[in-house]
């Protein structure tokens, strides 16, 4: 009987050690593609970093050269942009230059929200 018992307490230790094996290989697998994941998570992060840098670049450009325009409208009639028959073309330049500034940020943001909702 203490046999039969023996054999019993054998045969359930080789189950959980058979289930535990295969929670390890799971858990192997699952942190295999968690670091698959990983790895692609911060390329993309990098990669929208860098449009992000390019975009910062752009906007201190057309930031330039809005307070160049602003400069010049506000030296007056002098401005080339504000002369006789020319009408408020300094200020629709400001306004046209504004304009561009705002769109190439709503870009950026449309484009990284639309990014971070494919992830």
């Amino acid at each position: 009987s203490a046999l039969a018992v023996a054999e019993s307490a054998r045969v359930q230790l080789e189950s959980r050690v058979s289930e535990s094996e295969q929670q390890r290989r799971d858990m192997t697998l699952d942190v295999m593609i968690g670091k698959k994941e990983r790895e692609g998570l911060i390329q993309e992060v990098e990669r929208l970093s860098q449009e992000v840098a390019e975009g910062r670049v752009k906007l201190k450009a057309v930031t330039a050269e809005l307070e160049a325009a602003k400069e010049q409208t506000a030296r007056g009639a002098s401005s080339p942009l504000n002369s006789p028959g020319k009408g408020s073309g300094g200020g629709a330049y400001m306004e046209e230059t504004t304009a561009q500034m705002e769109q190439l940020q709503r870009q950026l943001q449309t484009e990284v929200e639309r990014r971070v909702a494919a992830d």
